[in-house]
């Protein structure tokens, strides 16, 4: 899935309360977005990139055809060794702060290629950061919110559903306040455990 393709005029945002899941305390903002991932009003941007340099499928191809600093931040950073799994690669491309979470140790069409602990270790830093800041960069005192696609649930072949508890666990017990944002390309994409408290054009 593109997210150049996300063509949605009218972007929808579904948002799901304690209540909806059946919990009675405070739990981590997260929530779904029906439109264009690269358009997204957060802080930072996440998604998934692999561990062996390639940068030219999926979300990645659509943010370097946007973006080509990002990019190229990605390939400086596996040419002098610092792509490795578990890990985020910052990027500031002037407009946006991109965040390559390096959660595939493998590639293809086919077949399960994200790493459940690759993706818990790049979301927990992401917590990390958005508490102690990006160093170098212009959010060197943090951020409060994030994007991100299903990351690992599209060319990373992994379960949504497994990933998604994967996501808000490593955040939440980091950063409960930090508001998640999962950007998808169609109502339908969003996933039928999630109660709806409410929906609201953007």
């Amino acid at each position: 899935m593109s997210p150049a393709s996300q063509d949605v005029s009218d972007p929808v945002i579904v948002a799901c309360t304690p209540e909806a899941r059946g919990l009675m305390e405070p739990w981590m903002s997260i929530r779904y977005v029906v439109g264009n991932l690269l358009e997204a009003r957060e802080d930072v941007i996440i998604h998934g990139v692999n561990a062996l340099g390639r940068f030219g499928a999926g979300v990645a191809a659509a943010m370097a055809a946007t973006w080509p600093a990002a990019k190229d931040s990605y390939l400086a950073a596996h040419a002098a060794g610092r792509v490795k799994l578990g890990r985020v690669i910052w990027a500031d491309v002037g407009e946006r702060m991109i965040g390559h979470a390096v959660t595939q140790p493998t590639i293809g069409r086919t077949g399960l290629h994200v790493s459940t602990e690759a993706l818990t270790a790049c979301m927990a830093e992401v917590a990390a950061a958005s508490q102690t800041g990006i160093p170098g960069t212009r959010l060197t005192s943090g951020f409060r919110s994030i994007a991100m696609p299903r990351i690992g649930a599209g060319l990373g072949g992994g379960n949504w559903q497994q990933l998604e508890t994967l996501i808000e666990e490593a955040i939440e017990g980091r950063q409960p306040d930090l508001d998640v944002a999962i950007y998808v390309l169609a109502p339908r994409d969003i996933p039928s455990w999630r109660g709806i408290s409410n929906t609201r054009q953007i």
